[in-house]
């Protein structure tokens, strides 16, 4: 659920949306995940482009009570560690840990990974 995500990651972050290229604010509120007030889901198509990160990480379970506690330190681990150095060469390859998909619904993070970093 959208507007649960933008409600737990807003009490930490500041989040925008861009529109006609200008940045607006987002709130829990204004977000509604397509569906009509009548309770008819809207029919609306979202495609999201898989990128895989070079810093990848694999979260199994999180206590939802210490996720607030730690959601900048967990976001932070999971998209900016281990980020290509200024100078390193593209070849050199990252000792780290894949997934997919990062989620966070209702204060539980899921990833989808392979079976291989799941085994690590």
């Amino acid at each position: 659920d959208l507007a649960v995500v933008i409600n737990t990651l807003e009490e930490e972050f500041n989040i925008y949306r861009e529109v006609g290229g200008e940045y607006s604010a987002v709130l829990s509120q204004d977000v509604h995940n397509g569906f009509q007030k009548n309770g008819k889901e809207a029919p609306q198509l979202t495609v999201h482009p898989l990128l895989i990160p070079q810093n990848q990480f694999c979260v199994m379970s999180l206590d939802p009570d210490t996720l607030p506690a730690i959601a900048t330190t967990l976001i932070d681990v999971l998209f900016y560690s281990n980020s290509p150095k200024e100078g390193a060469l593209p070849s050199q390859d990252l000792d780290c840990i894949k997934f997919f998909s990062f989620s966070l619904i209702d204060g539980y993070v899921s990833l989808v990974m392979d079976t291989e970093a799941q085994r690590q």
